[in-house]
């Protein structure tokens, strides 16, 4: 687990200590082999991360569509899904004023390993006995980093443009 925490520290910047907190409860989940609450963990950190940048996008669109988003945001009856889906439009209907390489790949890199994660997390965070391996925690785990960087390039990008 260190030497995975030295890798994601080393290279995601500018990472909320929530973000931090799941991931690293996760990471112990896994090495106990907690698998269920290891990816609910998990789970957890990612929505935390994508609330995050969301929060810092709907400031950078400065408009009542920004605002209109925040709203939605607040509206935590509003699914997850739901967010990622506006999150990802928005995007989409902002990108001649993004920088390319931020937007590269951004739905397989990034919406679909979250999307992945919280599907996972949903199947295991409710009594309906779904299992989870050490492969598949394994698996979202690494994919989590490079997902995560991303997201907070996104957020460093959004937060210059102020």
């Amino acid at each position: 687990p260190q030497t995975y925490l030295d890798t994601y520290c080393s290279e995601v910047k500018g990472r909320d200590p929530i973000v931090d907190l799941y991931l690293r409860e996760s990471l112990e989940c896994y090495h106990q082999r907690c698998f269920l609450a290891c990816i609910v963990m998990l789970g957890v950190s990612a929505e935390g991360c994508f609330f995050d940048v969301a929060a810092s996008f709907a400031d950078w669109m400065s408009t009542s569509a920004g605002d209109d988003f925040r709203s939605k945001l607040e509206n935590r009856q509003t699914s997850y899904s739901a967010h990622l889906r506006d999150f990802r439009k928005l995007l989409d209907d902002h990108a001649k004023e993004i920088p390319p390489a931020l937007l590269e790949g951004l739905g397989i890199q990034v919406v679909a390993v979250f999307d992945l994660i919280r599907n996972y997390r949903n199947d295991s965070g409710h009594p309906t006995g779904t299992t989870v391996d050490r492969a598949t925690c394994h698996t979202c785990l690494t994919a989590f980093v490079p997902a995560v960087k991303r997201m907070y390039e996104l957020k460093d990008f959004f937060g210059e443009e102020q």
